[in-house]
């Protein structure tokens, strides 16, 4: 499977001084993006350009204070004021109680293709947009400790053994174990996602 590299942020809506939403970039995956302590609105975007046109097959984000997120996607052709397209309808991370409570404040949140919707997922795409909502505490700064992007170019899936499916429940585990962990190449098929 392809990762995707992000070229540069395109724009923000908010960011710290130290933790600028240009880390998500430059970092080694430990650096972080959260929003400006005098956010006040309970909303933060920031739009990546993508090195190249990519059918998307994951996209993994750690957030952090976040309630919920929404992923767009757009084309760096398009006219300024076109709309983004959802690719990812807005997706809960924290409750109310959670942030009352303070708890679930880091989340990793893997999204892949069964989750985008169908008609935006076929289409290549060089944008992405993340747009991060914190409604219920406004004391906090909220953002992403890190994103990945994968692309539909190519996906390593396992052989089905005994019949079953490569996407039931049990090869769908290890397709995303072998997502993070990688794979042995003897253990696993080259296919395209169509």
């Amino acid at each position: 499977m392809a990762s995707a590299l992000i070229k540069f942020v395109v724009s923000f809506s908010s960011q710290d001084e130290v933790h600028k939403v240009q880390n998500l970039i430059n970092g080694d995956g430990c650096q972080k993006w959260l929003s400006n302590s005098k956010e006040k609105t309970g909303q933060i975007e920031a739009i990546f350009q993508l090195e190249d046109f990519l059918k998307v097959a994951f996209i993994d984000v750690g957030t952090i204070w976040c309630s919920t997120i929404e992923i767009q996607v757009g084309r760096s052709d398009w006219p300024q004021d076109k709309q983004y397209l959802t690719l990812c309808p807005t997706a809960s991370l924290m409750s109310p109680i959670d942030c009352r409570l303070k708890q679930n404040i880091n989340k990793t949140r893997m999204f892949s293709k069964e989750e985008f919707i169908d008609t935006v997922v076929r289409e290549k795409w060089d944008r992405i947009k993340l747009i991060l909502r914190q409604p219920y505490r406004k004391d906090v700064q909220f953002g992403v400790s890190f994103i990945k992007i994968k692309s539909a170019a190519a996906v390593y899936i396992e052989k089905p053994k005994s019949g079953l499916s490569p996407l039931d429940d049990n090869g769908r585990v290890k397709m995303i174990k072998s997502h993070f962990f990688g794979s042995k190449k003897d253990r696993y098929s080259f296919h395209t996602l169509l």
